[in-house]
């Protein structure tokens, strides 16, 4: 079976903060697939240091896990952590050419970029040091998303001709650069392939990729401890900031007014900011009107979905990445019947070469076995883990919220609410978990969707879904919405 792991770090990686990624994940050891005791199930096996690693994992972050590994091993129920002492963080196994190291804070903690070696953290008592080469640097990119893997088709065109003009003169062309788009579609793949050719270009760059929840949560810690003037410091000593998802600062205030002032400093001393959202500056809620214009200081550029032609290419070229040979007939079949996202379209192919095992070109993928995957449940239906859109079929937030309403009889309106009835309650937390796991939807967009609930409402709501799943009655209620949104 094809090591995935890889991948499920990299996935982790980009949902948590690097402190709590270096912290928790990088000392532990994927064993391997192995079917359970029980029945005729499967469960991943991963070594853990200690008790309280296990414990604190599988409390804090168990879901991510679970739903990270079953993206790439759709066959897994269950994750079995085994303590295994003699792991330490100093042998963790990296996930890509750059090493993790965590290292005790020296006693003296500006919170300042100083020859690269801190990065501010307020949140723990813990400094990670990223080694690269004979330069020191707290980038926080993902090894995965650089230029030679961002395949260019007209619906990104003119978003990567902005992104490699940015990159060749970071601070002087397009400054911010502001880049939107649909979920999956490869803002943040572009835009961290931004990041890693200024870093090839400039070695010696202070550069910082953050996602805006992050931020926020850096920027809580900070006020809780009284350490904004290190927060402040920090992020205005940058060459290149690069902040994600600048949707989430939707109604944040006071994170708004610092990164306003962030930017202003950064951009009178031309260092680049880029910013990316799924919507454009202007139809953004709750953002200040001198933020949103700064946001259109630059350059805004969209990724659009994929054309016919695009998606051809893509398939081709993510096929080929993985030595596999698939014919015309099957990529020109999945290309047209997986038409929302880049995402979905990995997502088919990964599922694919999993369900035949096509790791090599002497083996085939014949285009009934491609049929099946995309028409039915196929792979792992019991699960629930199953996240692509088929059909050419966009599943909306909205439509997610009127299949559940239909189902359990109720008022779309109740559902979006604030009611507190333990009927709707449940109804709101299975839109939620289905807009999570189905359409991939972040936790704070689903949040605003629902009327502005704060991302961790919404992650304790799916939370419990993962739990009440576990009923073979409540399981197939769940079953029986996703499929009135697929037919």
């Amino acid at each position: 079976m094809y090591n995935y792991w890889t991948f499920v770090l990299d996935d982790i990686r980009s949902s948590l903060s690097q402190i709590n990624f270096a912290t928790w994940f990088s000392n532990i050891q994927f064993v391997g697939i192995e079917k359970t005791e029980h029945d005729n199930s499967q469960k991943a096996v991963i070594k853990v240091p200690s008790a309280f690693s296990k414990n604190y994992i599988q409390k804090k972050f168990y879901s991510e896990l679970k739903s990270s590994i079953q993206k790439y091993y759709p066959q897994v129920s269950e994750i079995d952590l085994e303590i295994d002492e003699n792991l330490t963080p100093t042998e963790a196994t990296p996930s890509s050419q750059n090493e993790l190291i965590v290292e005790e804070k020296p006693e003296k903690d500006t919170g300042v970029v100083e020859g690269f070696e801190l990065k501010f953290d307020i949140a723990n008592s813990l400094s990670v040091k990223r080694i690269e080469d004979k330069n020191r640097t707290f980038h926080s990119l993902n090894s995965k998303y650089t230029f030679d893997n961002f395949v260019i088709c007209g619906s990104n065109q003119l978003a990567a001709v902005a992104g490699q003009t940015v990159a060749a003169h970071p601070g002087t062309e397009y400054n911010p650069l502001f880049i939107h788009g649909g979920v999956g579609l490869g803002k943040t793949h572009l835009m961290q392939a931004i990041g890693h050719r200024i870093l090839e270009n400039n070695p010696n760059f202070k550069i910082k990729y953050i996602s805006a929840e992050s931020m926020m949560n850096e920027y809580v810690m900070a006020l809780q401890t009284r350490k904004t003037h290190e927060f402040r410091n920090f992020y205005r000593a940058l060459d290149v900031l690069l902040i994600d998802d600048i949707q989430f600062l939707s109604g944040k205030e006071a994170l708004q007014a610092e990164i306003f002032h962030t930017f202003n400093e950064l951009h009178q001393q031309n260092k680049q900011v880029i910013f990316t959202s799924d919507k454009q500056p202007r139809d953004i809620p709750g953002i200040e009107a001198r933020l949103t214009s700064r946001f259109s200081w630059g350059m805004i550029v969209d990724i659009s979905q994929p054309d016919l032609e695009g998606r051809i290419a893509i398939l081709e070229y993510k096929a080929r990445r993985r030595g596999v040979n698939l014919n015309r007939e099957i990529i020109e079949y999945i290309a047209s019947n997986v038409s929302t996202n880049v995402r979905d379209l990995e997502g088919i192919l990964n599922k694919l070469l999993i369900q035949t095992n096509a790791l090599s070109n002497d083996q085939s993928i014949d285009l009934a076995t491609v049929k099946l995957c995309i028409t039915s449940q196929h792979f792992q239906a019991p699960s629930l883990s199953e996240s692509i859109s088929v059909k050419g079929y966009y599943i909306s937030p909205a439509r997610v919220v009127e299949a559940v309403s239909n189902f359990f009889d109720l008022n779309k309106v109740d559902v979006l609410g604030n009611s507190r009835t333990k009927e709707i309650m449940t109804a709101r937390h299975i839109a939620m978990w289905i807009m999570k796991n189905q359409i991939d939807m972040s936790y704070p967009s689903i949040g605003n969707f629902f009327n502005g609930k704060d991302h961790t409402t919404v992650m304790h709501g799916v939370k419990k879904i993962d739990k009440m799943k576990e009923s073979v009655q409540f399981s197939n209620q769940i079953h029986a919405i996703i499929q009135s949104l697929r037919n």
